[in-house]
């Protein structure tokens, strides 16, 4: 392993390089495989991605969380994976059409909240996911799949009146 453990991404290539090591985890893994790393996450344990290396300049091991505790319902395989095949949709949007990608960083913790949001309906309940980065660690990167109050997401309705 490299003296420095970093790897610098703008971005958009950070976003490219998260979705596709997600889609190969969740998506086009065999539904078996899938269902593993699912168990693995919703149980509150990281799962490692793959390694990142750049150049000489160091190498990166990725790892995966899942943060559910604002979930609404009863999240099973088939919710998260639905989920998250929207989120990676809507990274990809953005990165085709070159849009702008708000990231919000914690000063205290360091963690990272790209938003993006996946929403979508299951049984009546609303709910949203997000990607974001967990806490820095020397020569890890965690990303972060978490589920957010969607209640923070809905819009208002235009007050009476107004043009």
């Amino acid at each position: 392993m490299s003296d420095d453990n970093t790897l610098t991404m703008d971005t958009p290539r950070f976003l490219t390089a998260s979705a596709n090591l997600l889609h190969a985890a969740f998506i086009r893994a065999s539904r078996a495989q899938s269902k593993r790393h699912f168990a693995r996450i919703q149980g509150g344990n990281a799962l490692d991605l793959a390694t990142l290396r750049s150049d000489g300049k160091g190498e990166v091991l990725f790892r995966v969380k899942l943060d559910h505790t604002e979930f609404r319902g009863k999240i099973g395989f088939p919710v998260f994976r639905r989920a998250l095949e929207m989120l990676l949709g809507r990274i990809g949007e953005r990165l085709r059409l070159k849009m702008d990608i708000p990231v919000y960083a914690s000063e205290q913790t360091g963690q990272i909240l790209f938003s993006i949001p996946a929403l979508f309906e299951d049984a009546g309940q609303v709910n949203v996911m997000m990607l974001g980065v967990d806490s820095p660690e020397a020569g890890i990167t965690t990303l972060k799949l978490q589920f957010l109050d969607p209640e923070q997401f809905r819009q208002k309705p235009p007050e009476a009146g107004a043009a």
